[in-house]
Formats: C-alpha cells, sequence, structure tokens
C-alpha cells in the first residue's frame, strides 16, 4: 500500500463523510486504520465539520486538524477562528482534554474539561457530551436518510 500524505488524507476523509460513505467504506478506500478515520472525524468535528460544509470551509477544516495530528502545539491558531465563529464570547466552554482550548478559552467567559485519558467524561456539570451527541445524532440522521431501507433514496 502507497501511505498517503496527511493532508491529502484528511481532506478526502472528510470528503468521503460529507457524501455519505460508512467509515468501514472510508477506511477500505484510503487504506486507513478506523481508530485514524475516527481521530480524525472527531477532530474536524470540534472545528465545525458539518454536512453542510462549503469545499473552502473542508479545506480549512482539514488544515486544523493536520495541525493537531502533526502535533503542532500551536493547535489554537488552527481551531480558534471555528470556535470563535460558533460560540458567543459570554460563553462559558466545555471540552475535553485537547491543550489547544485553553488559550482559545482566554476569549470567553470561563473552560472546564473533562480528561478521558483518565477515563473522565463528565464531572459534575463539566461535560462535552452535547457537542458529541448532536455530532452523533447527525451523523445517524444522515446515515438513515440515505438507507434504501430506512426511507432514503
Amino acid at each position: 500500500m502507497v501511505r498517503r500524505s496527511i493532508p491529502i488524507e484528511i481532506s478526502e476523509v472528510l470528503h468521503q463523510w460529507q457524501q455519505g460513505r460508512s467509515k468501514t467504506k472510508i477506511s477500505e478506500s484510503l487504506g486507513i486504520a478506523r481508530p485514524t478515520l475516527r481521530k480524525y472525524l472527531q477532530l474536524a468535528m470540534t472545528a465545525g465539520l458539518n454536512a453542510l460544509s462549503s469545499t473552502t470551509e473542508l479545506a480549512a477544516i482539514a488544515l486544523s486538524v493536520q495541525a493537531i495530528v502533526a502535533g503542532n502545539r500551536n493547535g489554537e491558531t488552527a481551531l480558534a477562528p471555528f470556535v470563535k465563529r460558533a460560540v458567543h464570547p459570554a460563553a462559558y466552554l466545555m471540552s475535553d482534554h485537547n491543550p489547544a482550548y485553553v488559550k482559545i478559552a482566554e476569549d470567553f467567559a470561563g473552560h472546564s474539561y473533562v480528561d478521558h485519558g483518565y477515563r473522565e467524561y463528565a464531572r459534575g456539570e463539566v461535560h462535552n457530551n452535547t457537542a458529541e451527541s448532536f455530532n452523533a445524532m447527525l451523523e445517524r440522521a444522515m446515515r438513515d436518510l440515505s438507507s434504501p431501507t430506512r426511507g432514503g433514496t
């Protein structure tokens, strides 16, 4: 198998996901492991990926994911524009333990996080399940709409 470069691979993952391809099909077509694919998609959704993202937005999101995957310690540079566009400055951020959010949070009312690495998924009112659940429901709904056995075309 010929290994693709990370930027092209991430862009292609996002494009295929947006076209409604299953994670299994995307993984097989690109020759990447499903855990890697899930990581790319989770990072992309955190950066603003949705079913209606434009080509320009997909390219920017792919660069954001690439910065994180490549170990860019300045990941907040890539994520900040998406967070600032989608979140009101008076909001209190709740996230996972992605270090990029610490710097981003300086521009918001406050920030708390959970650390999945320590199997922490909620602490009191602190969690990031709302965004993760929304993305999971959206993905499931898109899959259901595209399935001929579930009412799709």
